[in-house]
């Protein structure tokens, strides 16, 4: 009971609400478990279907243990919250970036102790803004960049499919990581995707 309660309490601090989702739709893959009660949504305009709470880690592989991560995905998955969001940059804080992609490769490791097609993996694509050069010589959103973070994480998750990809932040310069005002000789231009 005490470890329930120690992921219980973890748990708690990382789940987040999905807020990408648009329009409700109805629990047909009866993903809700030992009487929880989740709702699901269809997100935008794909055929994904999402549970309205989904279970952030970035903090595995620093802040908690790879047992910790473990646990934590264990308690969300068995209260039918089946829907994880990582990204390439995680764990954090960064530091000097020694442990860029650990997390991805935790929740990896997981992944092989479940049915893959009972999970929503959502990562995230890294962008220009912070001083990460150690990351693809410093990352831009551009094809290029996209398409190695892609290969990167589903290499260090093991897997063939992500189920959402995302872009963490945009290219352009927004003030970000607690800067509140806009500083005009930050800007750069955005990089075309196409």
């Amino acid at each position: 009971q005490k470890e329930d309660q120690k992921a219980a309490s973890k748990c708690a601090t990382t789940v987040m609400m999905a807020t990408s989702a648009v329009s409700e739709v109805e629990n047909e893959k009866g993903m809700a478990k030992k009487g929880y009660d989740l709702r699901f949504r269809k997100l935008g305009e794909s055929d994904l279907v999402v549970p309205e709470i989904c279970l952030g880690t970035m903090t595995f592989a620093r802040q908690n243990t790879e047992e910790d991560g473990f646990m934590q995905m264990d308690y969300a998955l068995e209260r039918g919250v089946n829907f994880l969001d990582t990204a390439e940059m995680y764990p954090v804080p960064l530091f000097d970036g020694s442990r860029w992609g650990e997390t991805e490769k935790v929740v990896g490791k997981w992944l092989k102790t479940v049915r893959r097609e009972d999970i929503i993996v959502a990562t995230k694509v890294a962008g220009a803004g912070r001083d990460m050069q150690y990351v693809r010589g410093g990352p831009r959103v551009n094809r290029d960049n996209i398409r190695e973070a892609v290969h990167g994480s589903l290499e260090r998750l093991g897997i063939d499919t992500i189920d959402l990809i995302q872009i963490h932040w945009p290219d352009r310069y927004v003030p970000l990581f607690g800067k509140r005002e806009y500083d005009v000789a930050e800007e750069r231009e955005a990089e075309s995707i196409a």
